[in-house]
């Protein structure tokens, strides 16, 4: 089988004259057999004849067979490996029941974590609600579970709204005299909740959702609403981060920027760092004293809409008259949307050993630089909204003195 090799030999007898053609009827068997070979791969049979002793053998005949029975189960069972699937399922009985049992129960455990992924969330979202409602709401139900699970009795000290959280104690039969004070529960309740943004998850994944930065991200699956009335309170997520991880950005135990890096999920929150420096930059400009509204806009243009008064607002409205109009419409012209940015190459060795507070101060500067650039677009704009501009000559106003009224005059 495969590219088979042929070797022909030639034995001249011992006739003289028979070895003195010996050379050109090597030749010529050499050529036939070739013909004869190359018209096989067409499909054309053809018969080799001969005179004389000529001994034809397939190269390496003689060899032994390779024995390709555990070779072939081997790449079999690679193969197989590599898909995950049982060979049994494909009808090949390698395995001992034992065996069997164990790739069963494999199968069972892989439906079983299947399960699992689908109804963990749900569970998780049952569970998160739950941990954040009100104790007045959530502790009478806990207790109405442990008496239908446990056959406990609930004693009250006190009356009133403060009982859910102070005065109520459960006795579980069987178990000694161990019992739970409301109060107690409470303080495990915002236990749990305080350990919750220390178990997030981050991932790069959370700056690619569209519509929110990273901050939101982490603001919508640890909001701040769960901390209040906690040591916590007033953090945003992302602060809670921070803490979580001991990064201080400012301050005399200021960290450096290798700090970031100390390990995979901190390092998530360092371009959220630089994006906040930027932006507290921008916001320091005169520019968000001159907008009044913030749009987010998907595509490179804008249609605005704007008011159109033609009638003054000083005329009065008699009887029986129509009340003067202004129109509200789409403008008739887009505006074209310009992207400002900066490209900020560093090295790791050039910022590892910078001060975060020295670092926002130096990433904040951009953001001023990049608002004063929108800044000067948005005054062309205004510029060429208000139509024709006078100048005038002097930059005091004086008032001329009157004493019936006050008329201020550039001078």
């Amino acid at each position: 089988m495969g590219n088979v090799r042929y070797a022909v030999t030639y034995k001249p007898s011992g006739d003289p004259a028979e070895r003195a053609y010996a050379g050109e009827r090597t030749r010529q068997i050499a050529k036939e057999w070739s013909e004869g070979m190359r018209a096989g791969t067409h499909g054309e049979i053809r018969d080799f004849v001969c005179a004389g002793d000529v001994d034809i053998r397939v190269i390496g005949s003689d060899n032994a067979l390779l024995d390709t029975e555990v070779p072939v189960r081997q790449l079999l069972e690679q193969l197989i490996a590599k898909l995950s699937i049982p060979p049994f399922l494909l009808g090949l009985n390698w395995s001992t029941t034992e065996r069997m049992s164990t790739q069963q129960a494999d199968i069972l455990t892989s439906e079983l974590e299947y399960y699992r992924r689908l109804l963990e969330p749900a569970l998780r979202r049952i569970g998160t609600a739950f941990l954040r409602l009100p104790a007045q709401t959530r502790l009478p139900a806990a207790r109405r579970l442990s008496r239908r699970r446990f056959g406990g009795v609930e004693q009250h000290q006190s009356a009133g709204r403060d009982r859910a959280c102070t005065g109520t104690a459960l006795e579980r039969p069987g178990r000694g005299n161990r019992t739970t004070t409301g109060s107690q529960r409470c303080c495990n309740w915002k236990g749990v909740i305080l350990m919750m943004y220390q178990n997030l998850k981050l991932e790069k994944g959370m700056y690619h959702i569209t519509g929110k930065n990273f901050s939101e991200v982490l603001e919508s699956v640890d909001p701040s609403a769960s901390y209040a009335e906690t040591p916590l309170a007033g953090l945003d997520a992302f602060e809670r981060q921070l803490k979580r991880f001991d990064i201080h950005v400012s301050g005399p135990c200021c960290d450096r920027v290798e700090k970031f890096f100390s390990t995979t999920d901190s390092a998530v929150l360092f371009p959220e760092f630089i994006r906040r420096a930027i932006t507290a930059g921008m916001e320091q400009s005169i520019l968000s004293d001159i907008v009044a509204v913030h749009t987010k806009s998907e595509s490179g243009d804008y249609l605005a809409a704007a008011m159109t008064d033609t009638a003054a607002y000083t005329v009065k409205g008699a009887q029986n008259t129509a009340l003067p109009g202004s129109v509200y419409q789409e403008e008739t012209t887009a505006i074209k949307l310009t992207k400002y940015g900066r490209m900020i190459r560093a090295t790791y060795e050039a910022i590892r050993s910078q001060r975060l507070d020295a670092f926002t101060v130096t990433l904040r500067s951009v953001g001023v630089r990049l608002a004063n650039s929108i800044l000067l677009q948005a005054v062309d704009k205004l510029e060429s909204d208000a139509g024709s501009i006078v100048a005038k000559a002097g930059s005091a106003l004086t008032y001329s003195p009157s004493c019936t009224a006050h008329s201020p005059t550039l001078t």
